[in-house]
C-alpha cells in the first residue's frame, strides 16, 4: 500500500522591497487568470536541496495582479519557483541569468506540478526510509514505513505525477499518471490501484524573439516547427527506455485547446542526448504554448502529414539520410536526390550535407516537366506563385557559386561576391494581341544580404513570389531589389534539379563550396510571417520555441 498525506504550504517570504528589481514580471494561471498571492523563491544556481534552505531575501508574493519583482539578488544564474496555494499550480524556470544595472523582466504561465520520485529499499525496517522530491523545485520530504504503508507528508495540493523507485534503483519503476491530492486530507494508494501511463507534459513558450515585428501572430497557418527536447528538458536516459506515443496541442491564452496537431520522430540522438520532433501548428499567436504529452500507454505511432501537398509543400529536403539517397519528406515523396562526392556534416538541424567546390553535387530525377505525371515537376515561372527556405554555409566567400539550379534557363540560386544571394528566373518570349509582334522574355533578378554574409557560419535565406511580387530574406533581413533584363531565349523545363552545381554543355559548371541543410520548396508564396516563424524557428542559435516548465521524469 502507498499512502501519501499533504497539508497547506505555510506562506513564503516577504513582500517585495522598495527599489531597482533585478527580475520582475506577471504571472498567470493555466486557463488565462492572474495568478494573484503566488509564492515565488529564486533559487541560486549553487543551491543544495539536500543542505541548503531558501533566505527570505530569495522570496516575495506576488500581488492582486499577479506582479512580483526582487530586488536584493546578487548577480548569477537562479531558478524561478512560484506555487499558487489556490490552485496548486506551479512554475519551473531555470538558468535565468541576473546582470547588475540590468532588469529582467519575466512573464509566464503556472501550470500543474511535475512528478515525484521515491526511493525505497525493502530490507531496512520500520522508520525513515528514503526522501520523496518534487523534482526541479526545492521540495523535499522524508518517507517512512508505518504499518506497511510508504508514508510522505506534506507533499504540495493539487495534480502529481507519482514515479515510486523501489530497492534504490531504475529495475522497478510504477508510475501513476495524474493524482489529484486534496489539500490537508489524505490520499491513498493501495495495491490493487491500477498502473498508468507515464504523462510527460512540456509547455513551449510561444513569446516573440527580440526584435521581431509583432505581425508574426497574423495570418500565419500550417507552420512546421522542429520541436527539441534535450537533456535540459528531458530525463533523457529514461525516456529512451520507453515505449509509448507524442500528442501536441497549442493551448490558447483563455484555456481552450486546438485539435492534437501531426507530429513526427525525427532524430533520437543518443550521443547529443535530444530527442527532435516536428509538428505543424494550425496557426501562430505569440501568446498560445504548446503542450507535449507523451503517453507510455499508447503504441508509438507518427503523422505522415507534417508536410501535405495540400499545403503546397513541394519537396522536402533534411540531408539526415546520408551522402548518397537523399529522401524527400514531402507528403507525396516523389522527389528524392542522389548525391555525387557529398559528405555528411553537423547541420542547423540533425545533419546535413557538404560540398566540396569541385565535383560534388546532387540531382533530382525525375523533377522534369516530362515527369510531371510523377508529381510536381519543380518548374516554376515569374508568373507562378512558388516559394524556398533553406540553410547554406559557405566556406568561400569570394568566388560566384550555385546553390541549386534547374538548368541555367529556368531559375537558380547562386551566390555573387558583389551582390549577396541572387535568385534568377526566366520567362518566355510572347506574341502581342494580335500575333503580329514578338515580345521579349525577361530574366528577373532578386538580390541582397551581401553585408550579411560570414564565411563558414549558418546561414537562412529564402524566397517568396506571390501575385508576382518578390521578396528575398537572409536570415531575418527582407530585399526586393529586382533586376529585369531582356532575354529572348527559352525557358528550358526538361532539367532537372540540382543542388550545389549550375551545369551547362557549353558554358561549364558552376559548382558550392560550403554545406546545405533543410530545403524546402513550395508551389506557393508564404507569408512574411510565415518565413519568420521558420528563421527563429531553425536557427541553431536561437532555439525558438523554447521550453517554460519543469521536467516531469
Amino acid at each position: 500500500m502507498f499512502l501519501a498525506s499533504c497539508s497547506d504550504a505555510k506562506t513564503a517570504g516577504n513582500s517585495a522591497e522598495t527599489g531597482s528589481p533585478e527580475l520582475a514580471g506577471v504571472l498567470f494561471l493555466e486557463k488565462g487568470a492572474l495568478a494573484k498571492h503566488a509564492h515565488l523563491q529564486c533559487i541560486p544556481q549553487e543551491f543544495d536541496v539536500f543542505h541548503d534552505t531558501v533566505q527570505d531575501a530569495f522570496k516575495t508574493v506576488s500581488d492582486k495582479n499577479g506582479a512580483y519583482s526582487f530586488h536584493s539578488l546578487t548577480d548569477g544564474i537562479y531558478t524561478l519557483e512560484a506555487f499558487h496555494p489556490e490552485t496548486g499550480e506551479r512554475l519551473l524556470v531555470q538558468k535565468l541569468e541576473l546582470i547588475e544595472g540590468k532588469t529582467l523582466f519575466l512573464d509566464d504561465t503556472l501550470h500543474a506540478p511535475g512528478s515525484v520520485k521515491i526511493y525505497l529499499d525493502h530490507s531496512q525496517e520500520n522508520g525513515v526510509k528514503g526522501r520523496a522530491i518534487v523534482l526541479g523545485t526545492s521540495i523535499l520530504r522524508e518517507l517512512r514505513i508505518l504499518d506497511n504503508c510508504f508514508v510522505v507528508d506534506s507533499l504540495p495540493s493539487g495534480l502529481l505525477h507519482l514515479v515510486v523507485y523501489l530497492d534504490d534503483s531504475d529495475s522497478t519503476v510504477l508510475y501513476y499518471d495524474n493524482l489529484q491530492i486534496p489539500s490537508g486530507t489524505t490520499l491513498i494508494l493501495n495495491e490493487t490501484l491500477e498502473k498508468q501511463p507515464l504523462v510527460l507534459q512540456y509547455p513551449f513558450s510561444m513569446l516573440l524573439p527580440e526584435g521581431l515585428d509583432s505581425s508574426l501572430v497574423v495570418g500565419s497557418s500550417d507552420i512546421p516547427l522542429i520541436l527539441r527536447l534535450d537533456s535540459h528538458t528531458i530525463n533523457f536516459d529514461s525516456l529512451i527506455t520507453l515505449s509509448g506515443r507524442w500528442h501536441v496541442t497549442r493551448i490558447l491564452t483563455d484555456g481552450s485547446r486546438s485539435k492534437e496537431l501531426p507530429i513526427s520522430l525525427h532524430r533520437i540522438d543518443s550521443v547529443a542526448k535530444e530527442v527532435l520532433l516536428w509538428v505543424r501548428i494550425d496557426s501562430l499567436n505569440g501568446n498560445d504554448f504548446l503542450e507535449i504529452v507523451f503517453d507510455e500507454k499508447l503504441e508509438p505511432t507518427f503523422a505522415m502529414d507534417i508536410f501535405p501537398t495540400n499545403r503546397s509543400y513541394s519537396a522536402v529536403w533534411h540531408f539526415d539520410d546520408g551522402p548518397s539517397t537523399i529522401e524527400d519528406s514531402a507528403e507525396k515523396q516523389g522527389h528524392t536526390a542522389v548525391g555525387y562526392n557529398l559528405k555528411e556534416t553537423e547541420g542547423v538541424i540533425g545533419r546535413a550535407l557538404s560540398f566540396n567546390g569541385i565535383d560534388a553535387y546532387a540531382v533530382v530525377d525525375p523533377s522534369r516537366i516530362e515527369d510531371s505525371v510523377l508529381g510536381h515537376s519543380l518548374n516554376f515561372s515569374v508568373s507562378d506563385d512558388f516559394s524556398f527556405s533553406l540553410w547554406v554555409k559557405l566556406e568561400d566567400i569570394e568566388k560566384a557559386q550555385t546553390l541549386f539550379s534547374k538548368g541555367i534557363h529556368n531559375y537558380s540560386l547562386r551566390f555573387v561576391p558583389d551582390s549577396g544571394f541572387v535568385f534568377e528566373m526566366f520567362s518566355e518570349p510572347t506574341m502581342n494581341a494580335d500575333s503580329s509582334v514578338e515580345m521579349a522574355g525577361y530574366r528577373t533578378l532578386c538580390m541582397g544580404g551581401n553585408n550579411l554574409i560570414e564565411k563558414g557560419k549558418w546561414i537562412f535565406v529564402a524566397f517568396t513570389t506571390r501575385n508576382e511580387v518578390q521578396t528575398l530574406f537572409v536570415n531575418d533581413s527582407i530585399f526586393t531589389d529586382l533586376k529585369k533584363i531582356e532575354w529572348n531565349g527559352e525557358r528550358d523545363e526538361g532539367i532537372d534539379f540540382q543542388m550545389g552545381r549550375m551545369f551547362d554543355a557549353t558554358v561549364g559548371s558552376e559548382y558550392l563550396f560550403g554545406s546545405l541543410d533543410e530545403l524546402f520548396i513550395s508551389s506557393g508564396g508564404r507569408t512574411q510571417q510565415w518565413i519568420y516563424a521558420i528563421y527563429f524557428n531553425q536557427n541553431p542559435e536561437i532555439l525558438w520555441p523554447k521550453a517554460s516548465s519543469v521536467t516531469l521524469f
